[in-house]
């Protein structure tokens, strides 16, 4: 099975990529900083995502090709003045 994972570097996100490919899932990743992320998860097929600057079903589409599953797991703590609820939490998804 191919799953999407975007926001795959943070705390939740990191936690479900590691299960998921643990169990032999084929993972695809979102996230804003790709080299982190193909450091940890060097099978995984990664992709750089700003994710306050996705807001349409255009921006989204390049990245389903062929995935049967996406696990969202973006989210921020607190703003600041590049990344904002409202951008990340409902536009992006």
């Amino acid at each position: 099975m191919k799953i999407l994972v975007t926001g795959a570097t943070g705390f939740i996100g990191s936690h479900v990529t590691d299960a998921l490919v643990q169990q032999g899932h084929d993972v695809s990743l979102c996230v804003r900083n790709a080299e982190q992320a193909r450091r940890r998860w060097p099978r995984a097929e990664t992709v750089t995502v700003d994710f306050s600057s996705v807001h349409s079903v255009a921006d989204w589409l390049p990245h389903l090709t062929d995935v049967d599953v996406v696990i969202n797991a973006v989210g921020i703590i607190r703003e600041s003045v590049l990344q904002r609820y409202q951008a990340l939490h409902t536009d992006a998804p």
